[in-house]
Formats: C-alpha cells, sequence, structure tokens
C-alpha cells in the first residue's frame, strides 16, 4: 500500500456560466436560428471538451431568456452540469406553436380567398374591395400566391388543421407537432 492508494482527488472549482438569450421579435429568422445553432455546439461539444481538458474545474450552466419579460430555460433551482443541459431550439417572440398555428392558418386562409378571385378574374383593386383589406396586403398576397395553386394552400391549410386537432387532444407533442408542420408545409412547395 503506498502513500497515494489514501490520496483524494482535489476538489473540482465550479465554473458557471450564465447565458442569456434574446428571444424578441427582432431575433426572427436566420438570427434565432444562429443562437440555437451556436447553443446546440456549445452545450454538446464545446463545453464538455473544456470540461474534460480542466479536471480541477467543473462547468455548470444558467439559462435564461427574454423577450417582453425573463424566463429561465434551466431549472431555477440553479446552475446545472453541462451534461444535464438538454438545448431545445428557442423560438423568437416566444410564442406557444398552438398561436403560431392559429396566424398561420389565418394567413393561409388570407392567401386562399385572394388566389381564388385572382383565378375567378379580379384584379387587385376588386379583390381589395371584395375582401376590404388594405391594398398593400393585397399587393403582398397576390406576390406570395403568384405561382401557387390553390390545391397547394388548401393542402397548407389541411395540415394546420390537422396538426392542431392533434396537438389539442394529446396525441402530438405542441412543439414537435409544429416542427414537423414546418417540415411537410416545405415539402408542398418544393
Amino acid at each position: 500500500m503506498s502513500l497515494l492508494d489514501n490520496v483524494a482527488p482535489a476538489p473540482r472549482k465550479v465554473m458557471t456560466l450564465f447565458y442569456v438569450v434574446d428571444t424578441s421579435g427582432s431575433m426572427c429568422g436566420s438570427k434565432i436560428g444562429s443562437v440555437n445553432s451556436a447553443m446546440e455546439e456549445a452545450i454538446t461539444s464545446d463545453l464538455p471538451e473544456i470540461s474534460a481538458a480542466n479536471d480541477d474545474a467543473e462547468i455548470k450552466v444558467a439559462i435564461m431568456q427574454f423577450s417582453s419579460g425573463c424566463s429561465w430555460i434551466t431549472p431555477q433551482s440553479g446552475p446545472i452540469a453541462i451534461g444535464d443541459v438538454i438545448w431545445n431550439d428557442l423560438n423568437a417572440l416566444n410564442k406557444e406553436p398552438i398561436f403560431m398555428i392559429s396566424v398561420l392558418a389565418s394567413q393561409f386562409r388570407f392567401y386562399y380567398q385572394v388566389k381564388t378571385l385572382l383565378v375567378s378574374g379580379l384584379n387587385e383593386n376588386d379583390i381589395t374591395q371584395e375582401l376590404k383589406a388594405h391594398p398593400y396586403r393585397i399587393k403582398l398576397s397576390v406576390k406570395a400566391v403568384g405561382a401557387v395553386s390553390c390545391d397547394q394552400l388548401l393542402k397548407v391549410l389541411a395540415m394546420l388543421a390537422d396538426t392542431d386537432q392533434k396537438i389539442k387532444s394529446g396525441l402530438l407533442d405542441k412543439q414537435l407537432g409544429f416542427e414537423l408542420f414546418l417540415i411537410h408545409c416545405k415539402g408542398v412547395f418544393a
């Protein structure tokens, strides 16, 4: 028995990293995508490598998001070990998937109305009067539905209704359901 058998390893110092993530409306699109990619890489690759290379330091993480208010992504009980963090992509505006589904359904219904009126031979001015909408919204919608068929718009509306129904009946997780809708929606317009 040597003296080294009785030596306990030195306690690791705790290094806590605090992340504050902006999920406000200014982060829509590629900005929030970049944040999600960077956080995923840091949590799954960079920080574990740093932790493994530094036997004397234990990395813990605390993550907060802010938009119109602040909320913890990690548990409120305090920082957690890097190995315990599971990153779920954040959404800009921090809106519930059910809300986003209703907003998209409203927009696609409007697109469908504009497209059917275009197909029936009405011009932008007539469509504006028929739908009692702002002329600029009509102009943007006409541009958006130019190369899209009525069948494609109806298919997206049916997918939205099906996703909404499955989420509300508990058959599908709301975040997963919304993400699956987005993936399948892309296929409709490919």
